[in-house]
């Protein structure tokens, strides 16, 4: 394996865990909305 295709590899995994960090915290935000009650019922949803 040569390093440019490792350092590409390095650099997709990072992305990946960048995109995984921010769904996680838009998730958390939205289970954090939705447990205070901003929606009547789950069908508000």
């Amino acid at each position: 394996m040569s390093s440019d295709s490792m350092t590409m590899e390095v650099l997709d995994m990072v992305k990946v865990m960048y995109t995984t960090n921010a769904v996680d915290s838009i998730h958390s935000s939205l289970r954090k909305v939705t447990k205070k009650g901003a929606f009547s019922n789950e069908n508000a949803l």
